[in-house]
C-alpha cells in the first residue's frame, strides 16, 4: 500500500507485505473478538498478517486470497489456512459458504487485509457483507477525500489506530512518505465517529528484523 507504484492491481512481479510489528502493535491494543475462529484475508500477499495474528491467537481457520500466483508457495506453508483462492479480482470472488443478502448473516468473524488504496473502499464495502469485524491497513489521508465524505460520515471506522512509525513494504526498509493507520470497522455496529488513538512507538531493532 506504498504511496508509490501501486494501484488498484499489483504488478504481478512485485511484492507489498506488511511487516508484522505493524500488526503486533495493533493487536496489543485492540484484542480481536474470535468466537468462531473464522478468519479471512482478501489480498494476502505471502501471508505475513495471518502469521502475526496467528502469533498472537491460536486455533483459528483461515481463508487466504490473493491474486498473485508467485505468493501460493508461501501460503501453502501456513498450516492453518483452510482454503486458498487466486482468483483474478477479489472483488468478483465468491465465497464457498452460501450468502443471504439482508439476512445479516457473516461467514467470518474477522476479514484483516492491506488493500490496494485505490479500491481500498470496494475492499471494504465486499468485507462488510461477509465479515463481523473488518480490520484494514490505510494511509491515514484515506479520511481526505470529497468521495469518500459521504460514506465515512455515515460508517466510519469504529476505531482508528495510527502508527508511529511508518511501515516499509520493500525489502531494505525503505519508506514512503505517508502516515499509516489500522481501521476497524465493526459490521453490525455502524457509527458516525470512532475513536482515534496513537500505537505505541516500534523500536528500530524490532522493525530491522524485517527488512
Amino acid at each position: 500500500m506504498s504511496s508509490t507504484n501501486r494501484g488498484g492491481q499489483r504488478s504481478e512481479a512485485d511484492a507489498y507485505n506488511t511487516p508484522k510489528w505493524a500488526v503486533r502493535r495493533l493487536l496489543e491494543r485492540y484484542p480481536l473478538a474470535l468466537p468462531r475462529c473464522r478468519c479471512l484475508e482478501p489480498a494476502a500477499g505471502e501471508g505475513r498478517i495471518i502469521e502475526a495474528v496467528n502469533d498472537r491467537y491460536s486455533g483459528l481457520t483461515w481463508t487466504a486470497v490473493e491474486i498473485r500466483k508467485m505468493c501460493k508457495i508461501n501460503l501453502n506453508l501456513i498450516p492453518n489456512i483452510s482454503s486458498l483462492y487466486i482468483p483474478e479480482d477479489f472483488l468478483h470472488w465468491t465465497p464457498d459458504i452460501a450468502l443471504m443478502p439482508g439476512s445479516g448473516f457473516r461467514p467470518y468473524d474477522l476479514s484483516i487485509t492491506n488493500p490496494p488504496f485505490s479500491i481500498a473502499t470496494e475492499f471494504l464495502l465486499a468485507q462488510l457483507e461477509l465479515a463481523d469485524l473488518v480490520v484494514m491497513l490505510l494511509r491515514l489521508n484515506y479520511w481526505g477525500a470529497r468521495k469518500r465524505h459521504e460514506l465515512l460520515s455515515k460508517r466510519a471506522p469504529n476505531h482508528t489506530f495510527i502508527l508511529p512509525n511508518r511501515p516499509s513494504f520493500a525489502k531494505g526498509g525503505g519508506t514512503d512518505s505517508i502516515e499509516y493507520a489500522w481501521m476497524v470497522w465493526e459490521a453490525g455496529n455502524p457509527v458516525s465517529r470512532g475513536t482515534v488513538e496513537l500505537l505505541d512507538l516500534t523500536p528500530l531493532a524490532e522493525r530491522q528484523l524485517e527488512y
